[in-house]
């Protein structure tokens, strides 16, 4: 499968934030991206992406190769072919071309797995090779080489004819030359660091041991669930040892005989540097993790176990569970972490928002609250906006908060934590490399949903590992984020129309350690090319069902998207499910919260004057009336008044029933006097009192239901009916304005 353009891109965006003017230089790898299917494709033309590696010794010098067919000494690098990442095709050339093992390369602490250099260069016409005269976008990695001594290098004879080591001043690309001069006064020396050692303890049933780091400042990542392990020390003999005295420091009943090494499984290889150790005869006490709870975590536990920083392996290009790219660094022995890793603060706030979704009952024991329990929001939201200008004054002022500023993270903290929407971009503006401060005017195009609201939905979606997951509006990523962590990222694909949104989650999933398809595009079509999927999830509503995606459904999948009208008032949600033998079914449920209406979705609102014109004049008539008003929790009848009466919106913030029609001024105000006794006034050419009594009379036939049947009909029609039929309406066929969004 070839690299998709949202992971290139995101890469590319990420380094123009680091360098930004270089975007000049690199506009036709911009212009590449925008129009190619395949830009690492070796036959995409006028040119495409290559990779190459930066190889350092502890001597800071670079491996270079001599190139047979040009005859210069080059960096270690080639085409991209079959490669889930540019760093695996990066790796897996530099090992092609030089016989190095991925066990003798590790990332380096200064760019992990970032490029070092975007190199922009031409290539001379090929006739032998029917290859025109073309260019090569090449990303350039940096590797430190693990041994002190240089291994014996196995040349690829076709290509290099042999190899030399350049001190940095010596490199002979001079664009890679200054940047890696320019990273040597930040620490870039050859020399890997050392690291901890973690042990996977397992207690024969399925489980892992994990224990709860204590809460103090010099504890690294305090406060959160881990392996059992610690710090490798000069009495530690072997990786073993150090993983047996970590284990019974830090729960003694687990030293000497009571582990024992794992066995293995017959026709697997053995993780390099891994002691996997399981308890014999008892059952772990302090919090056992089924295998798929925290893949991610125990994966970057494992990898730091060789003893020096990232050592690269097979996880590297063919990860476990989805996940790919390293989201940590080993950091030296001794040193604690830096402000911008030490999440204590913000791993308090996160237990205390999940316990606050735990108790309003919107999310239970599962795979979903250990995602969020796990999911640093401050990586996928490191801004946020809040509004400084009073109610009514204009033009509005913003001020953008940034977490990488210590000032903003007291008052950014509650915002990502609290539970309330995000606001995290203004006036339709890029997310990457904006500057923090004051914006005035505009208004704000995207936040992320109220978190209560997404929790529920994404406990009544049911991920489970393995599945293949559509998640159609990205925004912020918090849904793609608790799906790959759930389901594995190889099988996530996340959509948005608008760019901006998609190239930010890009980079800031990758963060996460996560590499879902991030993709640009129209919502309601979905992304047939990875379908179908086993999960759907749409997070903005839609005025019918997008019946692209129900046809990306698979067989025993589900799909969750809300349905609105013009009126904000009285949303649904649709569950729309296709059973193992391919039928489709599909409910509409009358919901009380819902997410925002997508793009191209007409709205109708009641503003101030309205609002207080209902509120306090008198109207046509008023009557006193023994008939109550529906309730609230009647919502099966306000869901039907919506479509079946149409044109009409309620002010929620009014103490008692107030309704209004905006296209004609009709209002209706209802104010209980006494026992079983309420005044009603009507105002304009509408009877919306009479209305909805009439419809309650049809709703209380119909059995009252707050769930009806939505029926495909064969000419592309979309009925709403209730079980016993007595009551139905159509959703309305689409205008060619509507589109998906996000929000």
């Amino acid at each position: 499968m070839p690299l998709t353009c949202s992971h290139i891109r995101a890469t590319v965006e990420a380094y123009l934030a680091r360098h930004p003017h270089e975007r000049e230089s690199l506009a036709g790898l911009l212009s590449l991206l925008d129009r190619a299917d395949n830009p690492a494709g070796r036959a995409t033309l006028p040119g495409h992406v290559t990779c190459s590696a930066a190889v350092i010794d502890r001597e800071q010098s670079v491996l270079h190769i001599g190139h047979k067919a040009t005859g210069l000494l080059l960096n270690p690098g080639g085409h991209v072919e079959d490669d889930r990442s540019l760093l695996a095709a990066a790796l897996r050339e530099v090992c092609e071309e030089t016989g190095l093992r991925p066990g003798d390369l590790c990332l380096t602490p200064q760019f992990v797995d970032a490029p070092i250099d975007i190199d922009v260069h031409d290539i001379d016409a090929n006739p032998a090779k029917g290859e025109d005269e073309h260019q090569h976008f090449d990303f350039r990695f940096v590797f430190y080489l693990v041994p002190e001594q240089h291994p014996q290098l196995l040349l690829q004879d076709d290509e290099v004819v042999g190899v030399r080591w350049l001190e940095f001043a010596d490199v002979r690309s001079p664009t890679l030359r200054a940047k890696l001069l320019d990273a040597r006064g930040q620490g870039l020396d050859g020399r890997p660091e050392p690291v901890n050692a973690s042990a996977l303890i397992h207690d024969g049933h399925g489980r892992y041991l994990l224990h709860l780091r204590d809460q103090r400042e010099y504890i690294w990542a305090p406060g959160r669930f881990a392996l059992l392990g610690g710090g490798r020390t000069v009495e530690d003999v072997s990786v073993e040892a150090t993983l047996r005295r970590e284990a019974s420091a830090d729960r003694p009943r687990l030293s000497g005989p009571r582990l024992v090494r794992h066995p293995g499984r017959p026709g697997t290889r053995p993780v390099r540097g891994v002691a996997v150790v399981e308890p014999e005869g008892s059952a772990a006490r302090r919090r056992a993790l089924h295998p798929a709870g925290d893949r991610r975590s125990a994966r970057r536990e494992l990898v730091f176990a060789e003893g020096v920083a990232r050592p690269m392996s097979a996880l590297d290009t063919c990860s476990p569970g989805g996940v790919q790219a390293p989201g940590h660094v080993a950091r030296p022995a001794g040193s604690e972490p830096s402000s911008e890793t030490a999440e204590g603060p913000a791993a308090a706030a996160r237990a205390a928002m999940v316990a606050q979704l735990e108790e309003s009952g919107v999310l239970g024991p599962g795979p979903v609250r250990d995602a969020l329990l796990a999911l640093p929001r401050e990586v996928l939201m490191p801004q946020a906006y809040v509004r400084r200008s009073a109610p009514g004054e204009e033009p509005p002022r913003w001020e953008l908060l940034d977490w990488s500023a210590p000032q903003d993270r007291p008052e950014l903290l509650g915002l990502l934590y609290g539970g309330d929407s995000v606001l995290v971009q203004h006036d339709g503006e890029p997310l990457l490399g904006r500057v923090r401060g004051t914006r005035s005017g505009a208004s704000i195009t995207s936040m992320s949903t109220v978190m209560g609201l997404t929790a529920e939905l994404l406990e009544e979606l049911d991920l489970r590992p393995g599945q293949r997951v559509l998640d159609v509006g990205t925004g912020t990523g918090v849904t793609a984020a608790v799906a790959c962590q759930v389901c594995g990222d190889q099988g996530v694909v996340t959509l948005d129309r608008d760019r901006h949104l998609t190239d930010a989650a890009a980079v800031r999933l990758a963060g996460l350690g996560f590499r879902p398809d991030v993709v640009c595009g129209q919502g309601d079509a979905g992304w047939p090319a990875r379908a179908p999927y086993d999960r759907i999830f749409v997070s903005y509503a839609v005025g019918r069902m997008p019946t692209a995606l129900v046809e990306q459904l698979a067989p025993g999948g589900r799909l969750l998207v809300h349905v609105t009208s013009a009126s904000p008032s009285w949303p649904a949600l649709a569950v729309v499910e296709r059973t193992p033998a391919g039928q489709v079914t599909a409910e509409l449920r009358a919901v009380e919260f819902a997410h925002r209406a997508g793009h191209g979705i007409e709205r109708i609102w009641l503003d101030k004057e309205f609002r207080q014109r209902i509120a306090t004049e008198q109207g046509t008539w008023t009557q006193r009336s023994m008939l109550a008003p529906p309730a609230d929790t009647d919502r099966g009848l306000w869901l039907a008044a919506d479509h079946l009466l149409g044109g009409l919106v309620r002010d929620f913030g009014a103490e008692h029933l107030s309704v209004g029609a905006p296209g004609c001024g009709s209002w209706l105000r209802v104010e209980p006097v006494g026992r079983s006794r309420w005044d009603v006034t009507i105002h304009g050419p509408r009877d919306i009192w009479k209305e909805l009594q009439d419809l309650a009379v049809r709703w209380r036939v119909a059995g009252g239901p707050s769930r009806y049947r939505l029926l495909f009909e064969p000419d592309g029609g979309q009925r709403v009916v209730s079980a016993c039929g007595r009551l139905s309406w159509h959703l309305p066929t689409p205008r060619p304005l509507d589109e998906g969004a996000s929000t």
